[in-house]
């Protein structure tokens, strides 16, 4: 299942991107690395699903679609969008290593050294 974000931006509403969510550790540290030369593949590469309308109206709807020509036809906001998104979605991905881990307890019952 992909994560949906949609921008949020007065007038590009309409628009949003599918990330794909499973990264490797890697790929996210080579993504904070990138420079503009490389954003077009991690966004070939991490968005499945998206709408994407360009100035002149044309709509995206796959990831796969996304090139530089269709980036030089963008809003230079909706472009700006694009480029934070990957980011989000790897920071949130990571983020919810902190929420699965659960203490086991063997059966024991907890108790509180303070109060022995």
């Amino acid at each position: 299942m992909a994560l949906k974000y949609h921008c949020e931006i007065e007038g590009l509403e309409a628009n949003y991107v599918e990330v794909v969510e499973i990264w490797t550790r890697a790929e996210l540290r080579d993504l904070v690395e990138a420079d503009e030369s490389n954003m077009l593949g991690w966004l070939q590469l991490k968005i499945e699903g998206c709408r994407l309308e360009t100035v002149a109206g044309r709509i995206v709807e796959k990831g796969s679609e996304i090139n530089e020509d269709l980036l030089d036809e963008l809003d230079l906001r909706l472009l700006q969008f694009l480029g934070t998104v990957l980011l989000q979605a790897g920071v949130y991905l990571r983020s919810l290593g902190n929420l699965s881990g659960r203490l086991s307890l063997n059966g024991l019952e907890h108790t509180n050294p303070a109060k022995e």
